[in-house]
């Protein structure tokens, strides 16, 4: 096998990384009935890349090699995608809902292909990850902070993206607030550990970091703001020697962006007052402030913990009890939540139990366990915060997002399914495991 061959290979794998990085949001449906030029062609790059990782499955089947697999939580997560695959044979869901099987299995299978120079790799496929969503992000916020600056809101929440520039891209692939968060959030710990190892540059990406903590946090999804907030309060703590510096560290990196949020807000709600002397976002009324007071504060009205949940609660009962009624062992398949209520789960845990039954739970929590604690662990070792090596920042990274995307899940289907969340959990996860190994071992 000469040098060439070698390079186009080892190239076309990360081709293949960058085309189902494309694909995302689109289904086998989009060839079929997709009327959008971009996420027709956009799906198609996702089947030419499922077809580039069998080729090269088949091929090292073929030269009787052994794939390179030792990540046992990824190996779970096979397990758990596996038996998503019964409840979409035994059940009326639909059959072409496989193809988020497949394309799960593919991505992470694709891992283990690479087998040469593995963190390198590992670090590449996360370049080639972090500029898409980068892409993503600059595509969409503009629309986003228009339509904040030219409203009466107070963030950014439940806004969706408009425009000419929009629909140029795509009809389906427009994120929510929540999903825009969570990719200002992903892009956000890049330019934060840049600033903590105290890189070239390193104040210009301590404003950067700023940027995209304001708009994780003017989105107001709350899920998005407790795993954030979690995340950087665990590295602003263990980059510290001293309480003096933690607490340093923690005004540094989680107050600062808060207070940049509240002075856009006051600043938006002087300019509105200012052009128009009749608005006014808050009451003005001391009678009717101390009536909304009494309302709001001293109701004998019972506490909705469903409207606090957004409507979650509801959805979660209603989904368990048809899957425990219907199909406790194996569930309906994946998309087993949109089946059941025709929207999804907003857990990764919900949506787990109703794609693969109780057996498939029972794996998502342990892959989810282990995780979670070599994420911790990696974290809480004062050794990767010594000085600046591509293997400790990267190590920290991906732990960091670990953390973010597992308290995510609890309320977002997240990493459970095939998207941005997912993609970036194994391909975390790959690192996570291979750091653990070498440093355990």
């Amino acid at each position: 096998m000469n040098l060439k061959f070698l390079f186009i290979r080892q190239n076309l794998f990360f081709f293949s990384w960058l085309l189902i990085i494309l694909s995302i949001n689109t289904s086998y449906n989009d060839l079929i009935k997709s009327t959008h030029f971009l996420d027709f062609t956009r799906a198609l790059l996702g089947i030419i890349g499922q077809l580039l990782i069998l080729f090269f499955i088949i091929n090292e089947i073929y030269l009787k090699k052994k794939l390179y697999f030792s990540d046992l939580t990824l190996s779970l997560f096979l397990i758990y995608l596996f038996f998503q695959s019964f409840g979409l044979i035994f059940t009326i869901n639909h059959i072409y809902n496989f193809y988020w099987i497949l394309i799960s299995t593919l991505s992470i299978l694709l891992l283990s292909l690479n087998r040469e120079k593995k963190f390198k790799n590992y670090a590449k496929y996360y370049l080639i990850l972090i500029i898409s969503l980068i892409i993503i992000f600059l595509i969409y916020i503009p629309s986003y902070i228009y339509n904040f600056f030219i409203s009466n809101d107070i963030s950014m929440y439940a806004h969706w993206p408009t425009g000419y520039h929009i629909e140029i891209f795509t009809n389906n692939f427009a994120p929510r607030s929540s999903g825009l968060g969570r990719t200002a959030a992903l892009i956000g710990f890049v330019f934060l550990l840049l600033h903590l190892y105290k890189t070239k540059f390193f104040k210009i990406n301590f404003v950067i970091y700023c940027f995209f903590s304001s708009v994780v946090i003017m989105t107001f999804s709350r899920t998005n703001i407790l795993a954030y907030i979690t995340a950087i309060s665990i590295i602003s703590f263990m980059n510290s020697e001293n309480i003096k510096q933690k607490f340093s560290n923690f005004f540094l990196y989680i107050i600062t962006p808060i207070i940049l949020v509240l002075v856009i807000i006051l600043m938006k709600y002087f300019v509105l007052n200012y052009s128009d002397p009749k608005f006014s976002y808050f009451p003005i009324d001391k009678t009717e402030n101390k009536i909304l007071l009494r309302k709001d504060f001293q109701s004998d009205e019972k506490l909705d913990i469903n409207k606090i949940s957004s409507g979650r609660l509801a959805d979660w009962i209603n989904i368990t009890t048809k899957t425990y009624e219907e199909s406790p062992i194996y569930g309906f398949g994946a998309q087993g939540d949109r089946f059941l209520i025709n929207q999804t789960s907003s857990s990764a845990f919900i949506y787990a139990f109703s794609s693969s039954g109780i057996i498939g739970l029972f794996v998502f929590c342990i892959l989810y366990l282990r995780s979670l604690l070599i994420s911790i662990r990696l974290l809480i070792r004062k050794d990767n915060y010594l000085n600046f090596t591509i293997k400790n920042y990267f190590t920290v990274l991906a732990s960091l997002n670990l953390i973010f995307l597992l308290i995510r899940s609890f309320f977002e289907t997240s990493i459970a399914i095939f998207g941005i969340d997912f993609l970036v959990f194994v391909l975390c996860v790959g690192i996570t495991e291979l750091i653990y190994k070498k440093k355990n071992a």
